[in-house]
């Protein structure tokens, strides 16, 4: 069976073409790989004005895994990417609180401008299409600027309305390698959400490097007389090539 269609209502506004500029493409060789190591620092607090969760919920954690992303098929502009994860490990106040979770394999498919065709199923897939970006039929040069607005599946939110604008600042050297260097600004449908990254992607389309650092609040849980309890968090996420 087909994958389902993802959960979007995507509209795209295309930069002005860049005569002789670079046209970006997920487009790697079908044996291709990245091997990376995901970082993340988790500050959750309580809302003013709403029903918050309890003072001792509030805290400050960081979470960590490697993972390794292989090309499982590429055919007629559509790419299946898989991924394995090490354990995720959890210190600082969601150590005490999430289930210390094992390592996790999947797959995500794309099309050949890096948008979703499905939507993430689970956290690691939504952590894994972090470092993902959908690129513009036009050719770009540095300077270039173009905006997408479309619904994400964001577990453990459900639905989650994104507008993101994309910078294209050029190539960069980056641990030795030249890659392309893309920042954004986003809001989001969440509470007060609002986030900033920029993303490095090599020539093939494949996610180099990334940092990103999302803000909102939200309800996380509903009680037994139907109250919605909110937190609100910040999420810092850095993703660099794995060592070794």
């Amino acid at each position: 069976m087909p994958p389902p269609e993802p959960t979007s209502d995507l509209t795209f506004v295309e930069p002005t073409p860049v005569v002789g500029g670079v046209q970006l493409r997920l487009k790697p060789a079908a044996d291709a790989s990245v091997s990376s190591t995901l970082i993340g620092n988790i500050d959750v607090w309580q809302v003013e004005g709403k029903n918050s969760i309890p003072p001792e919920a509030v805290g400050k954690s960081t979470m960590s895994m490697d993972y390794t992303v292989t090309v499982s098929s590429v055919e007629a502009g559509k790419v299946l990417l898989a991924f394995d994860s090490s354990p995720l490990k959890l210190t600082g106040k969601a150590q005490g609180e999430w289930q210390q979770l094992g390592g996790q394999k999947g797959e995500v498919r794309f099309d050949d401008r890096g948008a979703l065709l499905e939507d993430p199923s689970s956290l690691f897939e939504g952590l894994f299409g972090a470092g993902m970006v959908m690129y513009p039929e036009s050719p770009i040069g540095p300077g270039s600027t173009w905006s997408s607005s479309n619904t994400r599946d964001m577990p453990p939110f459900g639905p989650v309305k994104v507008d993101e604008k994309f910078v294209y600042r050029g190539k960069e050297d980056v641990n030795g390698v030249s890659v392309h260097r893309i920042d954004s600004t986003a809001t989001g449908s969440l509470e007060g959400m609002t986030m900033t990254a920029t993303y490095y992607v090599r020539d093939d389309g494949l996610p180099f490097a990334a940092t990103i650092k999302t803000k909102a609040s939200a309800p996380i849980a509903v009680q037994d007389d139907g109250t919605q309890v909110w937190a609100g968090f910040t999420v810092d996420v850095e993703i660099k090539p794995k060592k070794g």
